[in-house]
C-alpha cells in the first residue's frame, strides 16, 4: 500500500512539475510580448530577431535557475525521459505560442509564426537545459 502511495505521489508531482515549467515558460512569453509591444510604442518596428532571441535565451536560462530552487530535483527521473522533455517541451511551447498569437493577431506577415515558434522554443529550450544541467 506504501508503494502504491508513493507512485501516485510520484506521478502527481510529475504532473505539476510539469505544468508548473509550461506555466513558467507561459508567463515568460506574456513579459516579452510586453516588452516587445513597449519597443514598437517607441520605435514603431519590431526588435531585431537576434535581440529577441537573445533575451528569450537569457529569459529561458534565468527561470530555469529560478525554478531549480523550487523544484531542485527532476520529476523524470529516467534519461531517456528527461532528453525527450529537453526536444519536446520547446516544441510544444513554441507552437502553443505561435497559434495564440496568430490566431490573436489582427494581421499577419509571413515571418510572424515562424518568429513566435522561434522565441517561444528558445526559452523553453534554454529553460529546459539549464534545469536538466543544475538538477544533476
Amino acid at each position: 500500500m506504501e508503494a502504491i502511495l508513493e507512485l501516485v505521489f510520484w506521478v502527481l508531482w510529475s504532473i505539476v512539475e510539469i505544468f508548473g515549467e509550461l506555466l513558467l515558460q507561459g508567463f515568460g512569453e506574456a513579459v516579452f510580448e510586453g516588452i516587445e509591444a513597449l519597443f514598437r510604442r517607441t520605435n514603431r518596428a519590431q526588435p531585431p530577431f537576434w535581440l529577441s532571441a537573445l533575451l528569450h535565451a537569457a529569459f529561458g536560462a534565468f527561470a530555469g535557475w529560478i525554478s531549480l530552487l523550487i523544484f531542485p530535483t527532476l520529476a523524470l527521473p529516467s534519461p531517456a525521459l528527461q532528453i525527450a522533455n529537453l526536444i519536446l517541451s520547446p516544441l510544444v511551447m513554441g507552437g502553443i505560442v505561435a497559434w495564440t498569437r496568430g490566431a490573436l493577431r489582427k494581421t499577419s506577415e509571413p515571418d510572424d509564426w515562424s518568429h513566435d515558434f522561434t522565441n517561444a522554443a528558445l526559452l523553453a529550450f534554454t529553460m529546459s537545459l539549464t534545469r536538466l544541467v543544475g538538477a544533476h
